[in-house]
């Protein structure tokens, strides 16, 4: 995760969790998780398949919603504001949620709207990444198509 050193302040964590965790069904993926992480101070979850890391990570970024506790990132609630904790962070997993069936443009529209962005910064965002031909048609590559975010 990356977050911007706008608020943060020295005598306030940049993460924090208090009783924190998930649960789906009668199974706890994530339980009672206390942790406060330093600005600047470099983490990692490390585990076997099925420990709880994805789920701590989409806990922590507002991707999903905890069953108990609470979580803050810079000050910013996890639970109330997640649209803002979004805003401030990037994510990139080692499996993008990407829509395999939408071009890498489509998905920078998807995920732009997602986050609230107007169609002119999505817009410009997306022309900003990919070049398009004179004729303003989209080219694609036929075969399989590389997926975003991954590197052979």
């Amino acid at each position: 995760m990356t977050m911007t050193a706008a608020t943060t302040t020295p005598d306030r964590p940049m993460v924090r969790a208090i009783g924190f965790g998930r649960r789906f069904g009668d199974q706890w993926a994530i339980r009672d998780l206390d942790l406060e992480l330093a600005p600047g101070e470099v983490f990692a979850f490390l585990g076997p398949n099925g420990a709880g890391k994805t789920t701590t990570v989409r806990l922590l970024t507002g991707l999903i919603g905890p069953s108990a506790g609470n979580a803050w990132l810079d000050g910013i609630d996890v639970v109330a504001d997640p649209h803002e904790v979004r805003r401030r962070i990037g994510l990139l997993t080692e499996t993008p949620s990407l829509y395999e069936r939408l071009s890498a443009e489509e998905n920078l529209d998807f995920f732009g709207r997602l986050h609230g962005l107007s169609a002119p910064v999505r817009a410009r965002r997306g022309t900003h990444r990919h070049r398009r031909p004179s004729s303003g048609a989209v080219e694609r590559p036929r075969g399989p198509r590389p997926r975003p975010g991954v590197r052979p």
